[in-house]
């Protein structure tokens, strides 16, 4: 599992490298593994998507 701050680094990363798109790329990345059965890379991409959602949302709200 990964810790919250890391989830929050990784979106950060994600979020200047990709904007909006940021949120996609960590889905395809959680779908991926899904699609493999890689629970741990599953669970460490869920995380992160939900830092980034949060990540976006304060963006939009700022």
């Amino acid at each position: 599992m990964i810790e919250a701050p890391d989830a929050a680094r990784i979106a950060r990363t994600l979020t200047e490298k990709y904007g909006a798109d940021a949120l996609a790329f960590a889905q395809q990345r959680a779908e991926r593994a899904a699609a493999i059965g890689d629970e741990l890379a599953l669970a460490a991409w869920r995380s992160v998507i939900a830092a980034t959602q949060s990540l976006l949302q304060q963006i939009a709200d700022a």
